[in-house]
């Protein structure tokens, strides 16, 4: 068996897309991983806890936490639109559940269910919080400045700007608001990478010539004399953009 196991299910109908996922999942890393993290799209909200429940059942992980999100990912595929379900699993040790509440206390807010700082050193973090109800800003802050060996990864849930909650799996249920997460054991996720964010820069261009992953034609014409149109016709905050290095990717919608 792997020590790492993922799929996603495009499947309309709950039952038979958490059940895809987890049968999948099983044969790559067996029941009982340590860790599981389970991503609903497209689904009726109350569909998570449904969901939840039968990862439980079939799959059995120790630490099992989740969320909505506006698209999932799994393998190659990433389904935007439409419902979707992904499950990731990983064998990586004893996991700890982490469940953050914003508390009001007097003009502030101060987050509880943070574990001690003596038992966070050399250790990560896997954190889901809903934007719209978890102080996100100030709990880095604070994180950073109490907990200074601690590394901390994840997300926030739920589309940009929406002011609803969004319900988490957390523990044996589904929570709405606050942050859930995954304390790894010491060793485990210790080299983070971020994620990169982009903007697109000049208009979207066919691929007309490609070998592989290697783009050699872009609009009928060499991809590098296209690169050098979009540089001369670039102002000066996106030259400056182009000069850190240019990412290419596909337009979801041109």
């Amino acid at each position: 068996m792997a020590a790492f196991g993922a799929a996603i299910s495009e499947h309309p109908a709950p039952a038979d897309a958490v059940g895809e996922v987890v049968g999948a999942v099983i044969e790559r890393v067996g029941v009982t991983p340590d860790l599981a993290l389970l991503f609903v799209s497209g689904h009726r909200p109350s569909a998570l806890g449904e969901m939840a429940v039968a990862v439980r059942h079939g799959l059995a992980p120790s630490v099992l936490i989740g969320a909505t999100t506006p698209a999932a990912i799994g393998g190659p595929l990433e389904a935007e639109e439409g419902p979707a379900v992904s499950l990731w699993a990983g064998c990586v040790g004893p996991v700890e559940p982490v469940h953050l509440r914003p508390v009001v206390s007097g003009r502030r807010t101060v987050v509880s269910g943070m574990p001690a700082p003596s038992t966070t050193s050399g250790r990560t973090l896997v954190l889901l919080a809903d934007p719209a109800a978890f102080p996100l800003s100030s709990f880095v802050a604070a994180t950073n400045s109490q907990h200074p060996r601690l590394t901390m990864v994840g997300g926030t849930v739920g589309a940009r700007g929406a002011t609803a909650t969004h319900p988490l799996v957390s523990g044996d249920g589904v929570a709405t608001g606050g942050a859930v997460g995954a304390l790894l054991p010491a060793g485990i996720g210790e080299f983070a990478v971020v994620t990169q964010g982009c903007r697109p820069i000049g208009r979207p261009l066919v691929v007309t010539d490609a070998d592989g992953n290697l783009v050699r034609g872009l609009g009928s014409r060499p991809a590098l004399e296209r690169l050098r149109e979009l540089y001369d016709a670039a102002d000066d905050a996106e030259r400056t953009l182009l000069g850190q290095g240019l990412h290419v990717g596909m337009a979801v919608d041109e």
